[in-house]
C-alpha cells in the first residue's frame, strides 16, 4: 500500500472528537487557583461520558480507528495509565500510545492520531473483561 492510499484510508476512518476540555490558565488569579480548578476538572473528566466513550471506541471497534482531540491547555498525563498518553500545552496536542507504535500529525491546535488494528488488539488485551472505564 503506497503512502497516498494509506493517507486516504486513515482519513476515511471513524473519528472521536473532544472539544473544549481543560482550563485556560490565563483566567486565574494564581497558580493555586488554576491547579484547584484543574483537579476539579480532572475528576469531572474521570466520571464523564467522554472517557467511557474512548474506552468504548478502544474496546468495541474491530478495525482501525482515529481519535481526534482539540483542546487549549490541560494535561491528562497518567490518566490513561499504560494505554494512551495525552499531553497538551496551549494550542499544541501530542497523542501517543505508550509502549506501542503511534502516528500523529499536528494540525494547528489539533492533532490527528491513528492506530492500527494490531495496536487496538494489544490495548484490548490490557483491559479487564467488563466495565473497562473503572480501571482507567
Amino acid at each position: 500500500m503506497n503512502r497516498q492510499s494509506i493517507s486516504q484510508t486513515l482519513e476515511s476512518l471513524p473519528a472521536l472528537s473532544l472539544h473544549g476540555w481543560g482550563v485556560d490558565s490565563h483566567s486565574f488569579a494564581s497558580n493555586e487557583d488554576a491547579l484547584a480548578s484543574f483537579e476539579q476538572g480532572r475528576q469531572m473528566l474521570l466520571e464523564s461520558e467522554v472517557l467511557s466513550g474512548i474506552c468504548q471506541l478502544l474496546t468495541g471497534v474491530r478495525h482501525s480507528a482515529r481519535i481526534e482531540v482539540r483542546a487549549h491547555s490541560y494535561s491528562l498525563k497518567g490518566l490513561f495509565d499504560c494505554a494512551l498518553g495525552v499531553y497538551c500545552s496551549e494550542g499544541e496536542v501530542i497523542l501517543a500510545v505508550v509502549h506501542l507504535g503511534y502516528r500523529w500529525e499536528r494540525v494547528g491546535a489539533s492533532a490527528r492520531f491513528a492506530m492500527s488494528m494490531d495496536d487496538l488488539e494489544l490495548i484490548r488485551k490490557r483491559l479487564p473483561p467488563s466495565r473497562p472505564y473503572d480501571w482507567w
